[in-house]
């Protein structure tokens, strides 16, 4: 199997994962998102698991910040005209327009929010199961 073609086939499922068909199916879904993750472990440098281990306790303070601010609730507001600004979340959540784009830069790059443009949010899968009462509860319990 080449390389770069299953980059490829996996850049084209990420950018309209609903072309892929199968997902649907809990089972299908599962063993993807399995391989996938064995995959990425697989192909990860020593540096980058280090790197990775090291961040993950600020990955859990991070998601708390954002289950007290209530900014994964301001991103999945049901009447949110999608994509929202960082002034518009900013004001919404009553955090420092500053430190805000530093947190969303941060929740971008682990997949938590999704940044649709230069300066345009958009809740991801995450940030819907961050926002949930399962999630924000869990979140803060920790």
């Amino acid at each position: 199997m080449d390389a770069a073609t299953l980059v490829d086939q996996l850049e084209a499922v990420l950018a309209k994962p609903e072309t892929l068909s199968g997902l649907d199916n809990d089972v299908t879904k599962r063993r993807l998102s399995e391989a996938a993750f064995r995959l990425n472990l697989a192909l990860e440098a020593g540096g980058d698991t280090i790197h990775r281990l090291t961040n993950a306790p600020l990955e859990l303070a991070l998601s708390r910040v954002g289950v007290q601010t209530g900014l994964w609730t301001a991103l999945t507001k049901e009447n949110a005209l999608l994509p929202l600004t960082n002034s518009q979340l900013a004001k919404e959540t009553k955090i420092d327009p500053v430190l805000l784009k530093r947190l969303l830069r941060y929740y971008q790059s682990k997949g938590m929010v999704a940044q649709t443009g230069e300066d345009a949010f958009a809740p991801s899968n995450i940030t819907k199961a961050l926002a949930s009462v399962g999630g924000s509860s869990g979140i803060n319990y920790l």
